[in-house]
Protein backbone atom coordinates (compact mmCIF):
# COMPACT_ATOMS: atom_id res chain seq x y z
CA UNK A 1 0.00 0.00 0.00
CA UNK A 2 2.49 2.28 -1.58
CA UNK A 3 0.10 5.25 -1.52
CA UNK A 4 -1.16 4.70 1.81
CA UNK A 5 2.36 4.91 3.30
CA UNK A 6 2.96 8.01 0.74
CA UNK A 7 0.34 9.72 2.86
CA UNK A 8 1.71 8.51 6.19
CA UNK A 9 4.99 10.10 5.37
CA UNK A 10 3.04 12.91 4.09
CA UNK A 11 1.42 13.70 7.79
CA UNK A 12 4.71 12.93 9.44
CA UNK A 13 6.57 15.58 7.10
CA UNK A 14 3.68 18.25 8.19
CA UNK A 15 4.14 17.19 11.61
CA UNK A 16 8.15 17.61 11.94
CA UNK A 17 9.76 19.08 8.24
CA UNK A 18 12.92 18.39 9.59
CA UNK A 19 12.92 14.31 9.92
CA UNK A 20 15.23 13.07 6.99
CA UNK A 21 13.72 9.63 7.25
CA UNK A 22 10.59 10.82 6.09
CA UNK A 23 11.65 12.50 3.13
CA UNK A 24 13.70 9.05 2.66
CA UNK A 25 11.33 6.85 3.01
CA UNK A 26 9.03 9.22 1.16
CA UNK A 27 11.22 8.38 -1.37
CA UNK A 28 11.73 5.01 -1.53
CA UNK A 29 7.92 4.41 -2.19
CA UNK A 30 7.94 6.94 -4.70
CA UNK A 31 10.58 4.94 -6.48
CA UNK A 32 8.73 1.84 -5.77
CA UNK A 33 5.49 3.78 -7.99
CA UNK A 34 8.04 4.57 -10.48
CA UNK A 35 7.79 8.46 -9.71
CA UNK A 36 11.09 8.79 -9.81
CA UNK A 37 11.58 12.46 -10.16
CA UNK A 38 9.39 12.79 -7.05
CA UNK A 39 11.90 10.40 -4.88
CA UNK A 40 14.83 12.04 -6.25
CA UNK A 41 13.97 15.37 -4.94
CA UNK A 42 12.97 13.40 -1.10
CA UNK A 43 16.28 12.45 -1.27
CA UNK A 44 17.54 15.73 -2.13
CA UNK A 45 16.02 16.71 0.72
CA UNK A 46 17.00 13.79 3.11
CA UNK A 47 20.63 14.61 2.42
CA UNK A 48 19.95 18.10 2.57
CA UNK A 49 19.04 16.90 6.34
CA UNK A 50 21.50 14.88 7.10
CA UNK A 51 24.01 14.92 4.51
CA UNK A 52 25.52 11.75 6.16
CA UNK A 53 23.23 9.75 4.76
CA UNK A 54 25.08 6.76 2.60
CA UNK A 55 21.80 5.45 1.41
CA UNK A 56 20.40 8.27 0.04
CA UNK A 57 22.86 8.75 -1.88
CA UNK A 58 22.78 5.16 -2.57
CA UNK A 59 19.13 5.29 -3.39
CA UNK A 60 19.48 8.53 -5.83
CA UNK A 61 22.40 7.39 -7.41
CA UNK A 62 20.38 3.97 -8.41
CA UNK A 63 17.08 6.25 -9.86
CA UNK A 64 19.54 8.61 -11.95
CA UNK A 65 21.10 5.61 -13.56
CA UNK A 66 17.56 4.72 -14.51
CA UNK A 67 17.44 7.86 -15.92
CA UNK A 68 20.10 7.24 -17.53
CA UNK A 69 22.40 9.89 -15.70
CA UNK A 70 25.81 7.80 -15.49
CA UNK A 71 27.73 10.16 -14.54
CA UNK A 72 25.68 12.11 -12.17
CA UNK A 73 24.54 7.97 -10.39
CA UNK A 74 28.70 7.62 -10.80
CA UNK A 75 29.31 11.31 -7.96
CA UNK A 76 25.99 9.45 -5.91
CA UNK A 77 28.02 6.39 -5.68
CA UNK A 78 31.27 7.26 -4.80
CA UNK A 79 29.43 9.87 -2.15
CA UNK A 80 28.09 6.66 -0.63
CA UNK A 81 30.90 5.06 -0.47
CA UNK A 82 33.05 7.72 1.21
CA UNK A 83 30.33 7.51 3.86
CA UNK A 84 30.29 4.21 4.09
CA UNK A 85 33.38 2.08 2.92
CA UNK A 86 31.73 -1.13 3.37
CA UNK A 87 28.84 -0.53 1.18
CA UNK A 88 29.28 -3.46 -1.07
CA UNK A 89 26.46 -2.93 -2.92
CA UNK A 90 27.55 0.25 -3.85
CA UNK A 91 30.95 -0.68 -5.42
CA UNK A 92 28.62 -3.80 -7.28
CA UNK A 93 26.56 -0.64 -8.98
CA UNK A 94 29.55 2.27 -9.17
CA UNK A 95 31.44 -1.46 -11.33
CA UNK A 96 28.56 -1.45 -13.41
CA UNK A 97 28.16 2.26 -14.58
CA UNK A 98 32.08 2.63 -15.22
CA UNK A 99 31.36 -1.11 -17.50
CA UNK A 100 28.85 0.45 -19.25
CA UNK A 101 31.18 3.77 -19.81
CA UNK A 102 33.41 1.17 -21.10
CA UNK A 103 36.31 2.02 -18.02
CA UNK A 104 37.09 -1.83 -17.72
CA UNK A 105 39.76 -1.61 -15.60
CA UNK A 106 37.96 0.71 -12.72
CA UNK A 107 34.89 -1.91 -12.86
CA UNK A 108 37.13 -4.70 -12.34
CA UNK A 109 38.44 -2.90 -9.54
CA UNK A 110 35.19 -2.19 -7.88
CA UNK A 111 34.00 -5.93 -8.17
CA UNK A 112 36.70 -6.85 -6.81
CA UNK A 113 36.10 -4.71 -3.82
CA UNK A 114 32.53 -5.73 -3.49
CA UNK A 115 34.15 -9.17 -3.15
CA UNK A 116 36.32 -8.21 -0.65
CA UNK A 117 34.02 -7.18 1.30
CA UNK A 118 31.07 -9.83 0.74
CA UNK A 119 31.29 -13.11 -1.15
CA UNK A 120 27.14 -13.36 -1.41
CA UNK A 121 27.36 -10.81 -4.49
CA UNK A 122 26.19 -12.50 -7.37
CA UNK A 123 26.76 -9.45 -9.55
CA UNK A 124 29.84 -8.78 -8.84
CA UNK A 125 31.35 -12.35 -9.95
CA UNK A 126 28.95 -12.09 -12.80
CA UNK A 127 29.94 -8.95 -14.06
CA UNK A 128 33.58 -8.99 -13.57
CA UNK A 129 33.34 -12.59 -15.59
CA UNK A 130 31.30 -11.06 -18.12
CA UNK A 131 34.31 -8.29 -18.82
CA UNK A 132 35.67 -8.49 -22.25
CA UNK A 133 39.29 -8.76 -22.46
Amino acid sequence: ELEAAIEDYNEAIKLDPEDSAAYFNRGNARKELGELEAAIEDYNEAIKLDPEDSAAYFNRGSIKRELGELEAAIEDLNEAIKLDPEHSRAYVNRGSLKQELGELEAAIEDYNEAINLSTEHFAAYFNRGSHPF
